[in-house]
């Protein structure tokens, strides 16, 4: 009654079967499992090589409603929809309508009947850009339990040496690291094409900081950032486009706050004189930290920090919060001195004064950025490799 996201969880989990009305196989067909939006950007370039590649069907399942809900449309997949619960007659219903010939679980969201089912019916699977540090839940007791149940996957694709040596300790077989494909994704982005005289116009001659994926636990730290800052332009994505953020936003700062909805129909000129340009709109985020000299990526203050990659790409220093242990990415940009981790308020001034004003900071995060993703790049074509030998057979 009073969380729409579970009602959401809850509906999607048990109508399932709706999204396949009219639906037929007609060709090889590979199914890719995603916990969410950000699991969804790793498998997004396997995807887009796979269909360039040849005529096969892709049916992608979430966890998430954040995910299913923005990417229930997208045009590459022949099937969206939520994953019924993580039970064995649920399983076989499910591919006795889907009928996969190869199957993907993306990071690490392991639904272990469904992997039985598959290992029973012999549809080859595989994990792709798993991720599993030290103090991972299936390492240690009681998930350890487990573990060995990831053996029956055909082939895991990690993401650094380290997980490997973490399941080797297992016994777990068909190991490969090449890295994280969501790099892949991220550099194919940076390449698209986009302007926009409105941002060019608002942030010309300024320093620009992009906010991006920003929570209400982000916004306590910004606003008196945002105050106290002189010469800066700061444009703000919000995660989600709820009213009453929004609302705080232009209550806390006021005019200084111009809304993108609101300029849409009209020439934004220097002149008006406005400090933030907050993005009301979804789908603009990658896009926008082309514009940056410094990236603010939210989210490490609640639940998780979001996708700074995106951010990175553009080979400039990036600002995030505590709670980042899950993601290599994460740690590897903070090892080079690309990513800094904000506990305090007073942190996060500080870091942002430096960073701006410090022309060395800059540029050696700029060319540890560039030489990561030079390094990290081609993961998705590895896996492809691999789904394309089991879709020949």
């Amino acid at each position: 009654m009073f969380q729409p996201k579970a009602a959401a969880w809850l509906e999607g989990r048990t109508s399932w079967r709706n999204a396949f009305e009219g639906f037929s196989k007609v060709n090889k067909l590979v199914w890719i499992h995603c916990a969410s939006v950000g699991e969804f950007e790793q498998a997004r370039p396997i995807i887009e090589k796979l269909k360039a590649g040849q005529p096969c069907q892709v049916v992608v399942t979430f966890f998430s409603p954040s995910g299913y809900e923005v990417r229930k449309n997208y045009p590459l997949a022949d099937v969206v929809c939520y994953l019924p619960l993580d039970l064995r007659s649920n399983a076989r219903s499910f591919f006795d309508v889907v009928k996969p010939d190869v199957a993907l679980f993306i990071k690490y969201d392991f639904w272990f009947n469904f992997m039985q089912i598959l290992n029973e019916r012999k549809i080859p699977s595989a994990v792709v850009s798993a991720y599993l540090p030290n103090n991972h839940w299936l390492l240690h007791f009681p998930g350890s339990l487990l573990v060995k149940r990831l053996a029956q996957f055909d082939k895991l694709f990690l993401q650094d040496d380290q997980t490997k040596l973490n399941l080797e300790k297992f016994e777990i077989p068909n190991l490969e690291v090449v890295g994280d494909t969501r790099v892949d994704r991220v550099l194919e982005n940076k390449e698209q094409d986009f302007s926009s005289d409105i941002i060019q116009s608002f942030s010309e001659s300024h320093q620009v900081v992009v906010v991006g994926s920003n929570w209400p636990e982000d916004d306590e730290l910004l606003f008196s950032t945002i105050k106290e800052s002189r010469d800066l332009k700061w444009i703000v994505a919000p995660h989600q486009i709820e009213d009453k953020q929004l609302s705080k936003w232009r209550s806390t700062l006021g005019k200084d706050v111009l809304f993108w909805s609101e300029i849409q129909d009209s020439s934004y000129t220097p002149e008006l004189g406005r400090k933030v340009l907050l993005i009301d709109s979804i789908g603009l985020l990658s896009k926008l930290y082309r514009f940056a000299d410094l990236a603010y990526v939210g989210g490490g203050f609640g639940a998780a920090v979001h996708n700074t990659l995106e951010a990175a790409v553009y080979h400039i220093p990036v600002l995030f919060g505590p709670n980042n242990q899950r993601f290599l990415e994460i740690q590897d940009l903070k090892r080079l001195e690309v990513g800094f981790e904000i506990t305090s308020e007073h942190e996060l001034k500080q870091t942002l004064k430096k960073a701006l004003s410090d022309t060395d900071l800059r540029n050696r995060a700029s060319h540890h950025a560039e030489s990561y993703f030079s390094i990290q790049k081609g993961a998705s074509v590895k896996v492809l490799d691999w789904v394309n030998t089991v879709l020949a057979n």
